[in-house]
């Protein structure tokens, strides 16, 4: 699940909504594991608007990434964005599934301040992407999509 974050703020994680029961620890860095424990410190998660977090009750460890890209396009009426979630430092992942052909886009934090497109020579290949850039147009069907900010590329595949 995806929550939103104002930059600042701190959480835990609690057990059945109970404080008899909490998470805490040292947040580092965004997409990397950090060790958690009972009653630890509140985790305090840097500048980002939206965030996930998974919790391994295994290890004791905790991951907050950053949820701030989504995708948006003739599929969704160009709103209620598709999160795409930061899996490793700097790379954003998901599915998105077109009933019919049309185009889509990748922005962040749900606002057209920011926003990716570009220009697709076939599937399964990178491509650079840049602010404003034309709609990607795809054909119905399911599709992953990769978004790595460090490159400025997207990769899309089909499922």
């Amino acid at each position: 699940e995806v929550f939103s974050y104002t930059e600042g703020s701190e959480f835990k994680l609690r057990f059945n909504g109970s404080w008899d029961d909490n998470r805490g620890g040292t947040f580092a860095n965004f997409a990397e594991e950090f060790a958690v424990k009972f009653d630890g410190p509140n985790v305090k998660a840097g500048d980002c608007k939206y965030i996930f977090v998974s919790y391994s009750t295994v290890d004791e460890t905790m991951t907050v990434g950053r949820a701030d890209w989504g995708i948006v396009g003739d599929f969704n009426g160009w709103d209620n964005d598709v999160v795409m979630c930061e899996y490793n430092p700097g790379i954003y992942t998901n599915a998105v599934t077109l009933t019919e052909p049309g185009g889509i886009k990748i922005r962040k934090d749900r606002e057209w301040t920011v926003d990716r497109g570009g220009t697709m020579e076939s599937l399964d290949k990178s491509f650079n992407v840049s602010q404003g850039g034309p709609n990607i147009s795809l054909d119905a069907g399911t599709y992953y999509i990769v978004y790595d900010m460090n490159l400025e590329t997207l990769t899309i595949s089909k499922i």
